[in-house]
């Protein structure tokens, strides 16, 4: 099984929507069905904070958020992730050594040639505790 999620910061398409959406300029993360399970105002002068916990075990996502230098706390957005697809691109093994080195341009995710850029992006495994900043933990969500 593989697990992943969208961030997002657009008008979702709707030929007969009015443009653009109430939450266009929201921070969103979306479920592999494109519901979203967060969302949060874009404030174009402060750090947006994220941290998506996957817990494959009970195949299930949860979402952390804060801005600037505020400690990350739980929302309530919680989705079932038994039958999620990953959005990330992955390296397409028939590519050149050199190429498989740049996923962003190539990949086998449909689209990749559109570019992919992340910004302060870690990954860690956790146990019992997730780091929320200043060097301060909470208990998995």
């Amino acid at each position: 099984m593989s697990l992943g999620f969208n961030l997002a910061l657009r008008t979702d398409t709707n030929p007969t929507g009015k443009l653009p959406a109430k939450n266009a300029r929201n921070f969103k993360v979306l479920d592999h069905a494109l519901n979203i399970l967060f969302s949060a105002p874009f404030i174009p002068i402060s750090w947006h904070n994220f941290a998506v916990q996957v817990d494959c075990d009970s195949n299930t996502v949860a979402v952390l958020y804060s801005q600037d230098s505020n400690q990350l706390k739980a929302s309530d957005a919680e989705s079932d992730t038994s039958d999620w697809a990953s959005r990330l691109p992955f390296v397409n093994p028939a590519d050149s050594p050199a190429d498989q080195g740049n996923i962003v341009l190539h990949g086998m995710q449909e689209g990749a040639t559109e570019g992919l850029l992340y910004f302060g992006l870690f990954v860690e495994g956790v146990q019992n505790r997730i780091g929320v900043g200043g060097g301060r933990t909470i208990k998995t969500v």
